[in-house]
């Protein structure tokens, strides 16, 4: 039976792959010969030429007598001693005929060796005797002799206290199917079909690497042949998306099920398996509704409700540790209180069985609708960040003046200085990593002050932009209408603020300086133990006509 229908694992028992070892599949680099001796050779050329770019030999072809560092760690390095025949070389599950002797030491050192052995072994297969043939093999032709120099201890088998060298002969080998000498689309689904059952074979061994890489390479034999052959591809889609998912690549399974749903949008495997990808991204809304769909479709799929209610579940934590949180963010401003901001009505979930009081952060804000339509030209303002002391460079920000311009004057002139008032000098003093980062404080500078040229708070302006994205400029506040200086930059999307914080800008560029003030380590209470300090702030040139908002000024 085909991979297409395994039995669905549940949510929190995805099974953990077994440690594979890296790919060696890199394109290896040219180097220059030294007299018979590999290893010589690799290490004059290192010498001098070093990192230089102008030796990189990216696209080398197998042609040439150079030795060559085939995992470029100077662990295996091969060099060619007689040419082969034609302009092939074995691929991917090729079967392949070859002859190899070992020999203790390297050059002129070179002592007693092994008899010679002949085998047969497919590429790929976890047939070769030492480990790295098929990487050698598959830059080999017909007939080619090569010596292998191999690092001591690089390789199970071979000495472990000197290096090894390696005498390898390909004497033969199959040639890959190639699509056009096929007779037809028989033939050819019959190829695409082997390729899937050696996957399916893998998988079930636990070795997803190796059926993830059977499973494209099905899927690149046949992506361009006639529509028969391509429908046959939806199916491997849905195998690579259980690869993914058995190794925890939650990204490329969201991925690889997008393909199953574009051409079967209620194929419910794949909204299942998108809906736990999704949920173990955090992106809860929308793993809801695709297993909420599963369900729909298949109300006796055990799995579907189970992974529905362990999504939810999973939300409702990230929303009450959120409420934790964020309930005592803004608390030590001073003269407010978290608990002035009255609670607003939330919508039950069909799936949720928490009562109305366990948390209250459900349902968006004020203002559903994003993004906004910004006009051209609008403010912009920056600040210059030290970590530690060491200057990490300038976020710059463009500030929505068009919709919420009393917010967007007042973090202006703190930028540029007002009265004793300035962000200049003045320090983020909470971070909560996958969140966000908080400053402002010009008066205090420990979150428990604040205070805006209007003197004292002033009002919410309006709830037009919502938390939608990362990295959004929106106001700190203790309840209601008690804006004054503090602000926060956010790291990921906060929907459960809209409503309650006023954003007010965006961040253009210096991105990576947030996300390395996001990843400073933090005390108990949030604060950086490494001091990160706006050093300089002010206002920038609003931009006219089409240029990007992000230009240095």
């Amino acid at each position: 039976m085909g991979l297409e229908n395994p039995q669905m694992p549940e949510l929190e028992d995805q099974p953990e792959p077994e440690p594979l070892p890296p790919s060696r599949n890199q394109q290896p680099r040219a180097v220059y010969n030294a007299e018979g001796d590999a290893r010589a050779a690799l290490e004059r050329y290192n010498q001098d030429f070093g990192d230089d770019a102008s030796t990189d030999s990216s696209g080398y072809s197998s042609d040439g007598d150079q030795p060559r560092d085939l995992y470029e760690d100077q662990s295996v390095i091969k060099q060619r001693v007689t040419p082969g025949e034609g302009w092939e070389t074995p691929k991917e599950l090729c079967k392949c005929e070859v002859s190899y002797k070992v020999w203790s030491g390297t050059g002129v050192n070179m002592k007693t060796h092994t008899e010679e052995t002949t085998c047969t072994l497919c590429i790929d297969e976890g047939q070769s005797p030492i480990g790295f043939f098929d990487d050698v093999l598959k830059t080999m032709r017909k007939k080619e002799v090569c010596d292998v120099v191999v690092k001591k201890g690089a390789e199970e088998g071979l000495p472990t206290d000197e290096d090894s060298t390696v005498r390898l002969t390909l004497l033969d080998f199959d040639k890959a199917p190639v699509s056009h000498e096929m007779a037809d689309d028989t033939e050819r689904l019959a190829h695409i079909q082997s390729l899937k059952d050696n996957g399916n074979n893998w998988f079930k061994k636990g070795d997803f690497q190796r059926a993830k890489r059977r499973y494209e390479s099905a899927v690149y034999f046949g992506e361009y042949e006639s529509d028969e052959v391509k429908a046959s591809l939806t199916p491997l889609y849905g195998n690579l998306a259980a690869v993914a998912s058995s190794m925890k690549d939650w990204p490329s399974c969201v991925e690889q099920c997008d393909k199953v749903l574009k051409k079967d949008a209620d194929n419910v495997k794949a909204l299942y398996r998108k809906g736990v990808a999704l949920g173990k991204t955090k992106d809860f809304d929308e793993a809801i509704s695709c297993l909420k769909k599963a369900v729909a479709l298949d109300a006796t799929n055990v799995a579907s409700k189970r992974a529905l209610r362990d999504v939810v579940a999973a939300k409702k934590t990230q929303q009450k540790q959120l409420k934790n949180t964020y309930g005592g963010m803004f608390s030590k401003l001073e003269g407010f209180a978290s608990s002035n901001r009255p609670k607003e009505p939330r919508k039950i979930d069909d799936y949720d069985d928490l009562s109305d009081e366990d948390y209250d952060l459900a349902k968006p804000g004020a203002n559903p609708l994003a993004p906004v339509d910004h006009q051209k030209g609008l403010k912009r303002a920056f600040f210059d960040i030290s970590i530690d002391g060491i200057s990490k460079g300038r976020i710059l920000m463009e500030l929505y003046d068009d919709t919420v311009p009393k917010t967007v004057n007042n973090f202006l002139a703190i930028c540029n200085g007002y009265e004793s008032l300035h962000y200049q000098g003045c320090s983020f003093h909470r971070v909560i990593k996958d969140f966000m980062i908080q400053g402002g404080d010009v008066t205090k500078g420990d979150g428990t002050g604040g205070a805006s040229i209007y003197g004292g708070k002033f009002d919410d302006e309006a709830f037009i932009d919502t938390h939608n994205e990362p990295y959004l400029l929106s106001m700190a506040n203790a309840g209601r209408h008690t804006n004054g200086s503090q602000f926060f930059i956010t790291t990921v999307k906060c929907p459960h603020l809209d409503g309650k914080h006023v954003v007010f800008g965006r961040v253009v560029s210096g991105v990576d300086i947030v996300q390395a003030i996001e990843s400073v380590d933090v005390d108990d209470s949030d604060k950086p133990l490494k001091a990160c300090t706006i050093t300089a702030s002010g206002e920038l040139p609003a931009l006219t006509g089409d240029e990007d908002a992000s230009d240095a000024p």
